[in-house]
Formats: C-alpha cells, structure tokens, sequence
C-alpha cells in the first residue's frame, strides 16, 4: 500500500581478494524502488519527489551508509510507465555498492 520502496538486490560481483585474510572485495547493484499515490495527470511531479527522497536517502551520509561501504556510485534513475488516469506512480534510482567482506565471517 503506497507510499512505500521496494529495495531489489542484484548479484554480488567479487572484483578482488585483497590481504591474506579471506576478505573479498565485492560490487553489488541495488534498485530502489518508490511507489506513490499521485495526481493522475501530473505523474512527474509526484516521481521527481521520490527520486529527490530516495537520493538524500542513499546519499546523505556521505555515501558510507554508517561505515559500512568504501563507495556507493549512483547508477541514474527512472520513472515507470502507468496506465492514463491511473493515480499511481512508480519511480526509481539505481546504485553500484563496494564493500570489503570477511569471507569467514559473512
């Protein structure tokens, strides 16, 4: 039920293995997804809402999301397509995440 996000997870690619730790360096991309009611005949302005949100969302710490990445990289943004008169808008900002893991502790 709106307004709400819907967070999609792709794969992790491990670019590197750095230190003689079991420690992997790995890139994964994440779609954030915004729903929301809107006026059905100005969908845009309610979708560059959401886009501007999910943005100061992500990016507001200085992209270190708390410490726990090295760099998050904004991948760009888009906004759904919707039936005519249809009060509903779908808009969306896609992000690249780096982050060391401890392969042995996940």
């Amino acid at each position: 039920r709106p307004p709400c996000i819907v967070l999609l997870e792709g794969a992790d690619n491990p670019k590197d293995q750095p230190g003689r730790l079991p420690m992997a360096l790995i890139a994964q991309s994440y779609v954030i997804d915004g729903f929301d009611v809107c006026d059905a005949d100005n969908p845009n302005t309610k979708a560059h809402m959401i886009i501007r949100d999910l943005k100061r969302a992500i990016f507001s710490d200085g992209t270190t999301l708390g410490g726990a990445v090295r760099v998050v990289t904004y991948d760009g943004r888009d906004i759904g397509p919707r039936a005519d008169g249809v009060a509903l808008v779908q808009a969306r900002i896609m992000i690249s995440v780096e982050y060391v893991e401890t392969l042995s502790n996940p």
